[in-house]
Parts: C-alpha cells; sequence; structure tokens
C-alpha cells in the first residue's frame, strides 16, 4: 500500500491552464515552503506529461456520445403525481424500473431523474412516466385496455 512509503501522499489534478484539485496526507508535522515548491513543479511537468498522451490517444472531444454510454435524464413532474409514479408501495416505480432497465429517482420537488445505459430504454421510462402524470384534458379521447 503506497500510503505506508514514504512522508507525504500528495495528488495533484488539472488541466493544461492550472490545478483543479489537490491532496495532501502527510506523516510528518509540517513541510518547508520548497518542499511544497519542489512537489507542485513536479507534479505540473506529470499532469503535461499524461495530457499530452491523452491528445495523442484523443485529440479533441467526440461530437457525440457512444449511444452505449451511460446517461441521466431529468423530466419535471406535477409533485403532486409523485404518489403515482412511486404507487402503493414502490409497486409502479419497481415496476417501471424491471420493465425498462433504467434506474429513476424522484425528488420531493417532482424533478424525475432516469439513469439508463441505452437510450431507448430511457425513452420507454420517459413515456411511461409522462403517461402516468399527464393531465387529463377535457375533449381528448384516450385508448384504455
Amino acid at each position: 500500500d503506497e500510503d505506508h512509503l514514504g512522508d507525504m501522499d500528495f495528488k495533484v489534478s488539472g488541466t493544461e491552464e492550472g490545478i483543479t484539485a489537490l491532496q495532501m496526507d502527510m506523516k510528518i508535522e509540517g513541510i518547508t515552503h520548497e518542499i511544497i515548491h519542489f512537489a507542485l513543479k513536479k507534479a505540473k511537468s506529470a499532469r503535461l506529461h499524461i495530457l499530452n498522451v491523452m491528445k495523442k490517444a484523443l485529440s479533441k472531444p467526440r461530437n457525440e456520445i457512444s449511444e452505449f454510454a451511460p446517461r441521466i435524464h431529468t423530466i419535471k413532474i406535477n409533485p403532486e403525481k409523485i404518489k403515482d409514479v412511486i404507487g402503493k408501495g414502490g409497486s409502479v416505480i419497481r415496476m417501471l424500473t424491471e420493465e425498462t432497465g433504467t434506474i429513476i429517482e424522484i425528488e420531493d420537488d417532482g424533478t424525475v431523474k432516469i439513469s439508463a445505459t441505452i437510450g431507448e430504454k430511457a425513452k420507454n421510462a420517459i413515456r411511461r412516466i409522462e403517461e402516468i402524470t399527464a393531465e387529463i384534458e377535457v375533449g381528448r379521447i384516450y385508448s384504455g385496455k
């Protein structure tokens, strides 16, 4: 385990423009400005080297995410309809997640997050949630089973 080696564990991440996060764990009481300066200088050259290697593998972001990449879709429903989507004892939401192969999370304000690895599964879950929460419109024809 690398945490047992040395007096300091120092992790730095960022872009070509600068540091975005760092973490330091120390086993000693303190370190000098010189050590910090040296560690940050080494971290910068290592970060830039890694970013360079990454650029060679993928020079620019892809225009589209793979259809198999996980996605989270967010929709809003009337908070009064949350109980309809959840169902008695969670029966409706459990059925929706099992039948659509998605993960569905509902917040108290009516925000619904649908996670899916396949876009069609998410679309199916969204469609079914919208059907459950749709407001009745006067004059509209509804089909039943």
